[in-house]
């Protein structure tokens, strides 16, 4: 069954071995052994492939993922040259781990009776193909117009792009550079909920990017959501880079990035209230770069492109904007990022509450949250200190870990744990005796592993000598 799954996991998105193998850092060979049966895929594995997909390991086994997101991005990469780059960014597990957390909020709101959120405003604005010789901006200022239109927004400065998003029900996820490569600056997801990831590449302090960044991939939910023909199906990610071309995904790629750069500065700072706020004869001054920064609520370099596209300024005013000296905007702002991580405070309290209520076991919540079985579980939504206790103490782990190791490389049913030890801080050991008929058990070595993360770091006797490299 988990080798039938893998190989059509493989070929719905379109990949060969290798360029699967690639996505998991691992041996093309490796991969054909699977697919094969000749060689078992350990459960660690298992969840990095469904990890690649968006999913856990049920959700993966059981999924038809020949129209999931993840599936739809990778065929649409796997004839040019991005899918190199993609792997070897690791950002299949990067963005699968967005997608996953998107999934688990979508869950939580299920189990949780929250409403779900209404998407009509998306459903009043359809797609926009880009029209074949169109040329940049490529029509992003009326299509902001008709967003900010179909919101209600009128002319006025968006005070906080998060509290508009999330009031549209889209969920806002925040990364920092080790959690996503800076070679991406922002996703965006629809299924199985509406969901924007950005990449605090710069700290969160620089709120003017984030709001870029989220206005950006509002352009991409609201008019390009049917580039991979599967519309509700819908994934993307935005490149960092100023252009697009070294990221080919599709026909286009770079010629809708622009669309979607220039829709955020127009969606910011609509062009009839810049021309309210700042006189044509005054537009190429630092003085209405400032005020356009400030009143909008966006970056230096955002601010010039605005006034010199809203008043048809020279490249060379342009360039005396971008070097005037810059524009101080505070660090106190609504969009103003304080916990840069997939997992923030708000995703953990969903966790806690509906572990706390009954909907989901100790095991699910840990799941969720990242946590071993023997971790205890962050404090929060009332739960007191036996709630939040480890289900297996490390010791327990220990003993299924070597018992797993000794079945899988010694294949000798005469050899069982007997007793598991803890050393110091960082270690543990684990007696590992043999059973001899009517005679008890004799002592054949030791264990030794770290307490962390289960490594072995030794041991002794010839007949555990093996288990030293596992």
């Amino acid at each position: 069954m988990l080798a039938r799954a893998i190989a059509n996991a493989r070929q719905a998105a379109g990949l060969s071995h290798d360029q699967f193998a690639a996505l998991l850092e691992l041996d093309p060979a490796t991969v054909w052994a699977w697919e094969s049966g000749a060689q078992p895929i350990d459960p660690v594995q298992l969840d990095v492939i469904a990890r690649l997909f968006g999913l856990d390991v049920p959700q993966f086994l059981g999924a038809d993922l020949r129209t999931s997101p993840s599936t739809l991005l990778y065929r649409s990469m796997a004839g040019g040259p991005a899918l190199e780059r993609f792997a070897s960014d690791r950002l299949p597990h990067q963005l699968g781990e967005f997608m996953r957390c998107a999934r688990i909020v979508a869950e939580c709101e299920q189990l949780s009776g929250t409403p779900v959120a209404s998407l009509a405003w998306l459903d009043d604005l359809s797609p926009e193909p880009l029209l074949a010789g169109s040329r940049a901006p490529h029509g992003a200022e009326e299509l902001a117009g008709r967003v900010r239109a179909r919101l209600g927004l009128g002319d006025r400065p968006v005070a906080s792009m998060q509290g508009l998003l999330r009031e549209l029900g889209i969920a806002l996820f925040f990364a920092d550079p080790d959690t996503l490569h800076p070679a991406v600056d922002a996703a965006c997801m629809l299924h199985p909920r509406p969901a924007i990831l950005v990449n605090i590449t710069a700290g969160g302090d620089k709120w003017w990017r984030t709001r870029m960044s989220l206005a950006h991939e509002l352009a991409h939910l609201c008019f390009d959501r049917d580039v991979l023909g599967a519309p509700r199906r819908f994934f993307l990610f935005s490149p960092a880079e100023r252009a697009a071309r070294s990221w080919y995904l599709f026909d286009r790629f770079e010629a809708l990035e622009q669309r979607a750069n220039a829709f955020a500065a127009y969606f910011l700072a609509p062009p009839v209230a810049v021309r309210a706020l700042v006189s044509r004869s005054s537009a190429a001054t630092p003085a209405a770069l400032h005020t356009v920064a400030r009143h909008f609520g966006v970056g230096h370099e955002t601010a010039a492109n605005i006034l010199t596209n809203v008043f048809e300024l020279s490249d060379i005013q342009r360039g005396a904007l971008i070097t005037a000296p810059g524009v101080e905007l505070s660090p106190a702002h609504p969009d103003r990022v304080l916990q840069p991580r997939l997992r923030d405070d708000d995703f953990v309290a969903r966790i806690l509450a509906l572990y706390r209520d009954g909907s989901i076991d100790g095991i699910r919540a840990r799941r969720w949250l990242r946590l071993g079985s023997d971790e205890p579980l962050p404090e929060g939504a009332g739960l007191d200190d036996e709630q939040r206790a480890p289900i297996v103490s490390p010791g327990d782990r220990a003993r299924q870990r070597v018992e797993y190791l000794i079945h899988r490389m010694l294949g000798d049913p005469t050899l069982h744990v007997a007793h598991v030890e803890t050393l110091d801080a960082a270690k543990l050991r684990v007696r590992v005796v043999r059973s001899r008929d009517g005679d008890g058990e004799e002592i054949v070595g030791h264990v030794i592993l770290g307490t962390d993360d289960l490594r072995i770091l030794g041991a002794t006797g010839p007949a555990l000598a093996a288990l030293a490299t596992a």
